[in-house]
């Protein structure tokens, strides 16, 4: 099992729900999941959070491998101006 940890402002996305367990062997894999989990997630959704794996930010986490266990963490973009 993954952890996912939502940023707050997902919960309009997760029905409320902060924190999920999933099955997933990389991140493809794991969006995936969540979109069939929670209907109202989408790629563009994903797109506009930062993901942490591991409280480690993945620039480009598509086919990062997930391990039985990890945590995967989304959050806020901080933009730069």
């Amino acid at each position: 099992m993954v952890i996912v940890v939502f940023a707050s402002e997902m919960k309009k996305y997760t029905g409320g729900e902060k924190r999920v367990e999933i099955e997933a062997k990389n991140y493809r894999q794991a969006c995936r999941e969540l979109m069939r989990k929670f209907p109202l997630l989408n790629q563009k959704i994903f797109s506009k959070f930062a993901v942490a794996i591991d409280d480690e930010i993945i620039p480009d986490p598509l086919l990062e491998p997930l391990r039985e266990g990890c945590e995967i963490f989304f959050v806020p973009k901080i933009g730069a101006g």
